[in-house]
């Protein structure tokens, strides 16, 4: 998960270059799979969501296994139908990454996660979860606040096996 991370930490900051400064700079950081730096990817839209349900002392039921429907608001890294790194079977409904029309992209496709991810180690096997029923996932909280108050996107990578216990994050 430590690559996985470090890749990612190395996207934004290319990303966040100024425009034209390299080949992918976009002028604002963002993660794989995001749109623009604004958009979320997954399903929680602040990290307090995220929170109650990776907490095991939450109101919620953690998210601590495989098989529980939360997984569902979470979005493969590679892909769920990877050949070399499948969803395991009976898993919770992690998604694969949809995209809409993105007018911000510097290349086509944009911002389909899994390709971005995959590019990142240069479209060679995935690296897999080491886990019997892991598959790596993730969530990006979106930017949110103007100003002094201004709170960078969050990226939270996470195994499917033990969300709740397996996990990073990354906020710029």
């Amino acid at each position: 998960m430590d690559k996985l991370l470090k890749a990612a930490r190395n996207f934004y900051n290319e990303k966040a270059q100024i425009i034209c400064e390299t080949e992918a700079s976009e002028g604002r950081g963002r993660f794989p799979g995001q749109e623009k730096f604004n958009v979320q990817v997954g399903g929680y839209a602040q990290e307090v969501d995220l929170a109650q349900v990776l907490d095991p002392w939450g109101f919620e039921d953690p998210f601590d296994n495989y098989q529980t429907t939360e997984a569902q608001k979470w979005v493969s890294v590679f892909g769920i139908s990877n050949m070399d790194d499948p969803a395991p079977a009976g898993h919770g409904g992690v998604q694969d990454d949809g995209y809409g029309n993105c007018t911000s992209c510097s290349y086509s496709p944009c911002c389909v996660g899994s390709v971005e991810w995959s590019n990142l180690f240069g479209n060679n096997p995935p690296v897999p979860s080491p886990y019997q029923d892991g598959h790596y996932m993730y969530v990006v909280i979106p930017v949110y606040g103007t100003g002094s108050q201004s709170v960078p996107p969050m990226l939270f990578l996470s195994d499917l096996e033990n969300p709740a216990e397996i996990m990073q994050f990354y906020m710029p």
